[in-house]
């Protein structure tokens, strides 16, 4: 498949969150006209992009849908359940003919689904469809002209230069225009260069057109929809009388010298040749609201109507025509990943150049050693920059997975999401669907009651999923949340018990309770299902946010619902560190994650059932990290206190000294490391060796839950 096929199947796919997007609002909102467009404007450029670049059963496939969803916007059908139900199908089946070799077996579904779609939505006859789709599968175009034409357009289409290397054909756009009416098109060469400096490959030329069409602007800009953004484009709308119709209008069209220029005065004569001089030509009466109106009874367009005048807005000269420009590219995620891969190389060796520089003494090389870092650290934020991602990307199959279950289960859920705009490293979105799927079929088939058992127990009948997501410090926090009826875990510690986990006489803190849900094969479900049951889930969800150096925790109210959060650090490739020293080692520790830094002073450190540090008022539990590395701390080395926090928690970590700031490459650990819990990653210094980055988070709370 050559790019402009991979292009347009990405560009397609974005479309069809567009659509997804658009359905949901009118699940809520059905009279609403703008999502009503949208879905027409999806379909339509699916039909005229997917013929473009050899899709042609896609093409055909959504020009059906096209014209149902123009009866939709022209009043002739409502937006029924049934109607919503069947687009969110016909989405998965455009998915699988986004492909220029699609299987028999899916072609024949789509036009099975077609078959039906007319049939319940159109009531047309079955073998008439089945006849037109099978007869061709290029897309269904309209006949033309009707007889209802009232109005007069002059559009102005100047491509960009570039327009055939993107792969869009301007002939194309033309052919559709002369399809929604009568239409006369004027080709301008003046922007043809000299022979020896054509390039063969761009578009210099550009069209004045005249277009009589029952069509709004709306419809117009549906055609151009493509290619509006890299084109200068203009729409006006010139008379409510058909002008390509008129006896006079090709005669006038060579006095007035039409294939030369065209501007408001060369219009302004045209109207005047054709209607000032010839009274007894009458604008055909456009007809609404007739089956089968194509073949209009020629005495009704014959009837003698009163003129109507129309005061016309002058015509805006191509010199004020507003020029657009790409505010946006597009760029493929490898390139990303490749930059961002050369931007840690560049602070690896920034690492052994400021090592360098700390031996030489050099006030020259400091010098130097400083712009670089100012430059590295600008081109590094730049670049993550570059990698964040609205959590909305991944919203779209969200809610198309609580619909679909909703309906499964029988249960009516209300999905409602806070914060999207919430940004997160483009790796850290692609790893996330799996965890967030999993918790929300947990939400809905465990978590939310049935409509009888919840009016039962005083709840509304509608059940609420929310996903709230937001910035915490250096980390985004995600919660999924529902008002069911919370974790039972009376149920929880009796399935620990038959696992043996624990004895029947343990005495077990909530939080250990919770945390067995967190363990492979753990299931409360009474029965298995196609959802849930099988204790596969919530391990899983554990897993993957671990490897994103992340935390999971379960908050739950026996009857008021349950919560699950997920907190993730902002990046995984690039951190501000701080590096320390345990020891004789040196070990870095997450910037963002620390509160305070205190050097020792004799009586802060209290023993106790918990150690704690006594600084004012306040007491802060603490780990010494000497002791627990079995580090030499008998050699007389300082001492300092360095303050994690993790949400509202905090907790002191005892080291021996600070070396400093550091920008740290985190990278991959070995099997052998990766099973040490309080670390996250390793970073080479500039001398060449390694320090291990601590997981704080891990740290905090393993020992404030101990």
């Amino acid at each position: 498949m050559d790019n402009l096929s991979h292009k347009f199947i990405e560009e397609a796919t974005e479309l069809l969150e567009k659509l997804e997007n658009a359905l949901f609002v009118l699940e809520d909102q059905p009279e609403n006209a703008e999502q009503i467009d949208e879905v027409f404007r999806v379909m339509h450029t699916l039909k005229g992009s997917g013929a473009m670049f050899g899709f042609e059963q896609l093409s055909t496939f959504t020009h059906e849908l096209e014209s149902i969803y123009d009866k939709v916007r022209n009043g002739k059908l409502p937006v029924t359940k049934a109607l919503l139900d069947k687009t969110f199908h016909s989405i998965d089946l455009i998915h699988s003919l986004l492909s220029l070799d699609v299987d028999a077996s899916v072609w024949q579904q789509a036009k099975t689904f077609i078959e039906n779609l007319q049939v319940e939505f159109l009531h047309k006859d079955i073998e008439g469809v089945t006849n037109k789709l099978i007869a061709d599968t290029k897309p269904i175009q309209s006949k033309g002209t009707s007889k209802a034409i009232t109005t007069t357009w002059f559009i102005h289409f100047e491509p960009n230069k570039q327009i055939l290397k993107q792969g869009s054909r301007p002939l194309f756009l033309l052919d559709e225009l002369f399809e929604a009416g009568e239409c006369k098109a004027f080709l301008h060469t003046d922007h043809l260069p000299e022979l020896e400096k054509l390039d063969p490959e761009n578009a210099y030329f550009y069209w004045d057109i005249l277009l009589s069409t029952t069509m709004d602007e709306n419809h117009l800009r549906d055609i151009f929809v493509f290619v509006e953004d890299d084109s200068n484009l203009s729409f006006q709308k010139i008379d409510n009388r058909d002008w390509l119709s008129h006896p006079r209008f090709e005669e006038q069209v060579r006095l007035l010298d039409f294939y030369s220029f065209i501007d408001e005065t060369q219009l302004d004569k045209m109207k005047s040749a054709l209607f000032d001089t010839q009274q007894d030509y009458v604008e055909p009466r456009e007809i609404k609201n007739i089956p089968g109106n194509e073949e209009i009874d020629s005495t009704l367009s014959n009837e003698i109507l009163p003129e109507k005048a129309e005061v016309v807005p002058p015509l805006k000269r191509k010199s004020e025509q507003k020029q657009k420009g790409a505010s946006t590219i597009r760029i493929a995620s490898e390139k990303l990943d490749i930059l961002l891969n050369l931007i840690s190389e560049m602070v690896t060796i920034q690492a052994r150049l400021e090592h360098y520089e700390a031996e030489k003494h050099d006030p020259a090389l400091e010098a130097i050693v400083e712009s670089y870092q100012k430059l590295s650290y600008q081109l590094r934020e730049n670049a993550l920059e570059m990698r964040l991602v609205p959590f909305y990307t991944i919203l779209t199959r969200f809610k198309r997975l609580v619909r679909n279950l909703s309906e499964e289960l029988q249960k009516d859920v209300k999905f409602v999401t806070k914060g999207t705009e919430t940004e997160l490293d483009k790796s850290m979105i692609e790893k996330l669907y799996d965890p967030v799927m999993h918790i929300l079929r947990n939400s809905i088939d465990h978590g939310i009651e049935n409509p009888e058992e919840r009016i039962k127990s005083g709840k509304p009948k509608q059940g609420l999923v929310q996903i709230d997501t937001y910035n915490s410090g250096a980390s985004v926090v995600i919660e999924v949340t529902d008002d069911g009826r919370g974790i039972d875990l009376a149920r929880v510690r009796e399935k620990a018990i038959q696992k043996g986990w624990i004895n029947a006489n343990d005495q077990v803190s909530e939080t250990e309770l919770m945390d067995f849900i967190f363990r492979p094969g753990f299931s409360t479900a009474q029965k298995l299902s196609d959802v849930s049951g099988r204790g596969v889930g919530m391990d899983v969800v554990k897993k993957n946010i671990a490897d994103l150096r992340g935390e999971v925790e379960l908050i739950s109210k026996p009857g008021e619902g349950t919560t699950v959060r997920i907190v993730l650090p902002l990046t995984l490739s690039i951190i501000d560190g701080l590096l320390v020293f345990i020891g004789k080692t040196r070990y870095i520790i997450p910037l963002d994650n620390i509160k305070h830094v205190y050097e020792m002073k004799e009586g802060e450190l209290k023993e106790g059932f918990k150690p704690v540090l006594v600084k004012g008022n306040r007491q802060i539990p603490y780990i010494n990290l000497i002791d627990e590395f079995k580090e030499d701390s008998s050699n007389g080395q300082r001492q300092h206190v360095v303050v994690l926090h993790y949400n509202e928690k905090e907790m002191g970590v005892i080291i021996n000294d600070i070396v400093g700031n550091y920008q740290a490459v985190i990278k991959p650990m070995g099997k052998f490391i990766q099973q040490k819990e309080f670390f996250s990653g390793a970073s080479i210094l500039g001398d060449g060796e390694v320090a291990l980055v601590m997981d704080t988070n891990r740290i905090i709370n393993q020992f404030i839950n101990e």
